[in-house]
Parts: structure tokens; sequence; C-alpha cells
């Protein structure tokens, strides 16, 4: 991401953090209170982001390990598979 774009969602973010603050202060809430419950929704909202975002990343990585697998095991079944006449496994 460009600087100015990370910038930008600071100070959007500390823009709405500010705002709801002066929103419930203004309906009589106290403005400790305010600040710790804006803080901990924010919290929350991003530790259940990380949990969604960790979910997706295992989801994919499994995938991908699978595909690896899958591929892995087809190409060893070729290459078992083809012998030349008169040559024995090593196996066999």
């Amino acid at each position: 991401m460009n600087p100015y774009q990370i910038m930008g969602i600071i100070a959007g973010g500390t823009i709405i953090f500010a705002g709801v603050v002066t929103f419930l202060t203004m309906q009589g809430v106290h403005i400790l209170l305010a600040f710790l419950g804006v803080y901990l929704f924010a919290v929350f909202l991003m530790i259940g982001m990380q949990r969604r975002a960790r979910e997706s990343f295992e989801l994919m990585e499994d995938l991908r390990l699978r595909k690896y697998q899958s591929d892995s095991l087809t190409d060893r079944s070729r290459a078992n598979g083809v012998h030349k006449l008169g040559q024995f496994s090593i196996h066999s």
C-alpha cells in the first residue's frame, strides 16, 4: 500500500473514533467510559478480522498442500509405471 493511503486510513479511523466518543459524550455517557467502550469495540473488531484472515490463510494453505500432494502422487505413479523391457524394479 501507498504510505499516503495508510496515513489516510489512520486519519479516517481517528476521526471516526473521535466522532463516536463525542457523540456518546453528548448523549450523557462519561468520557472515560466512552473512550473505553469505543476502544474495546475496535479491539474486538480487529481480533475478529485477524481470526477471519487466519482461517482464510489456513484454508488457502490447505488447498495448496492438497494440490501439491495430488500432483506429487500423480507424478510418482507415472514414473513407477514406466519400465523398459528387461529391467526389473528395485522393489520387486
